[in-house]
């Protein structure tokens, strides 16, 4: 069985529309889907955002079930301008050496990036964050959970695969401050919030439907990505 991971269901809706003989469960208040690509046993697990809920759930996954292999998937943000949004990044420091060159081969006609992820501890938006992370770093992109995963699974001793795709860049951004996107105490969108800022700035509501617009590419190449390495001997 192969488990992907993603924080949250919004990034895994369409790859979730790829398994065949899908079913769902819950396990410790996590929901877990359950399928099959080209005959293989497919499981997904949702995070949540940040290291430390990504941790947890998987250490509590880990208890009850144990992969041959895991892939970390969902979206990163890039920290250079010369990358775009849709564009895929191994994370070769949070993989198996063998999984990232099998990735590579399969997904060669696909505009893939090999090179540092970097894990930080809060939602990254501004140019100046992203530029200190790759000079700090010389990180392609950032995201919020992968080094956590990667310490649950170096410990468990199950070979992972980091997969992300770039879902905003510094030359397209958020549309909105992070703490108006998302809550990470609730781990949910703050929607009152998000809707009096709109209110009270009319002028991001075009930016906030573009945002979506790069979501659903980003959500779109991970899933012919993902749904391409599956169907592959890997």
């Amino acid at each position: 069985m192969i488990t992907v991971t993603f924080a949250l269901s919004a990034e895994s809706s369409a790859f979730r529309e790829r398994l065949r003989e899908r079913e769902t469960r819950a396990a410790d208040g996590t929901e877990i889907v359950a399928g099959r690509i080209s005959g293989k046993p497919i499981e997904i697990l949702h995070t949540g955002v940040g290291r430390e809920i990504a941790a947890a759930r998987l250490r509590h996954y880990f208890d009850r079930n144990r992969p041959a292999l895991l892939i970390a998937s969902g979206f990163a943000g890039a920290t250079r301008s010369n990358y775009r949004v849709g564009d895929l990044i191994l994370a070769s420091n949070f993989s198996n050496t063998d999984l990232v060159s099998t990735a590579r081969r399969v997904l060669r006609e696909q505009n893939v990036h090999t090179g540092t992820l970097f894990t930080a501890s809060t939602l990254i938006d501004s140019m100046n964050e992203r530029e200190d992370i790759w000079h700090s770093h010389e990180a392609l992109a950032v995201d919020m959970e992968t080094e956590a995963i990667h310490e649950v699974c170096t410990k468990r001793n199950i070979p992972m695969l980091s997969l992300r795709v770039l879902s905003d860049t510094p030359r397209h951004p958020f549309p909105l401050p992070p703490e108006v996107l998302f809550d990470l105490a609730r781990q949910r969108v703050p929607y009152f919030r998000l809707l009096g800022k709109l209110i009270a700035q009319p002028a991001t509501i075009p930016k906030l439907l573009n945002f979506q617009r790069q979501i659903t590419q980003a959500r779109r190449t991970l899933t012919m990505a993902l749904v391409k390495l599956l169907q592959s001997p890997i």
